[in-house]
């Protein structure tokens, strides 16, 4: 009877079409964002200026991005580095969402302060991984132009919204 029965299932999965679920089709993406990063540090008119370049590269599985900031005047003042793994990539809505395990920080000058978004995400992402093992990230491209390469991405946790340029080699879009 059992034999039947997984007969029976094996060819209804055939004639319908019905699949075992598998992991996300292969992401291919390249996002390069830049940003400008305007800081109150001080009370009044002061402000401190930054800018602020992300790379995210999703190929596979697998995901790194690289937060580059820099002074105004184009001096670097430090990198973010993250790596690991693209746990989920819907092409169709394009949303992804990304598993990261390590983390390289890398500051140009220890006496000057950091750029308040560097500081922040450095300390939000290394204490996800100190206590959960990572640190968990999705991006959604709200807006694809794909004649111009660009698109506006908005970020989670961060909740932030940002114009980014788009590098991919999905022909099937």
């Amino acid at each position: 009877m059992n034999k039947r029965l997984a007969l029976a299932l094996l060819a209804m999965t055939l004639l319908t079409g019905w699949r075992w679920p598998f992991a996300s089709e292969p992401t291919n993406l390249v996002l390069s964002c830049r940003n400008e990063l305007v800081e109150n540090r001080l009370v009044g008119e002061q402000q401190d200026r930054f800018y602020m370049i992300a790379d995210f590269l999703l190929q596979g599985d697998r995901a790194s991005i690289n937060y580059r900031y820099f002074q105004q005047d184009g001096v670097p003042v430090g990198t973010l580095s993250m790596r690991g793994k693209v746990l989920d990539a819907d092409l169709e809505e394009d949303v992804y969402a990304l598993s990261l395990n390590e983390s390289h920080i890398l500051v140009e000058d220890e006496a000057l302060p950091l750029p308040q978004h560097m500081a922040y995400l450095k300390s939000f992402s290394q204490r996800n991984m100190a206590e959960q093992g990572v640190h968990n990230l999705t991006l959604r491209l709200l807006h694809r132009n794909r004649e111009s390469d660009y698109a506006i991405v908005f970020f989670l946790p961060s909740t932030a919204v940002c114009g980014c340029s788009v590098l991919d080699n999905d022909d099937a879009m």
